[in-house]
C-alpha cells in the first residue's frame, strides 16, 4: 500500500498557492461541518450545562486521562496522512 501524500502534510508557509487554497477550503468545510453539528446539539438542548463551563474555567488544567477508541481504517489514514502528530 502506498503511503498517502496530500497538502495538508506541509505547513501552509509552505504550499502552494493551489495547495493553500484547497488546504483552506477544506478547512472552512470542516468548520462549517463543526458549526452546524454544534448549532444543532444547542438547539436540541443536547449539551450538558458543564460543557459550557469548562471555557469559564481560567485555572489550571486536571489531570489527563487515557481514553481508547476505535475508528473505521480510513479515518485513521486520513488523520496518519496528516504527518507527525496527528494524534
Amino acid at each position: 500500500m502506498s503511503k498517502l501524500t496530500h497538502s495538508w502534510t506541509k505547513e501552509p508557509k509552505d504550499m502552494t498557492t493551489k495547495e493553500r487554497v484547497a488546504w483552506m477550503g477544506s478547512m472552512e468545510a470542516l468548520w462549517a461541518i463543526e458549526n452546524d453539528i454544534h448549532d444543532t446539539l444547542n438547539q436540541a438542548e443536547m449539551i450538558p450545562n458543564d460543557w459550557h463551563l469548562i471555557w469559564q474555567d481560567t485555572g489550571e488544567r486536571g489531570e489527563t486521562q487515557r481514553v481508547t477508541i476505535r475508528l473505521d481504517r480510513d479515518v485513521v489514514r486520513f488523520f496518519k496522512a496528516m504527518g507527525p502528530g496527528y494524534q
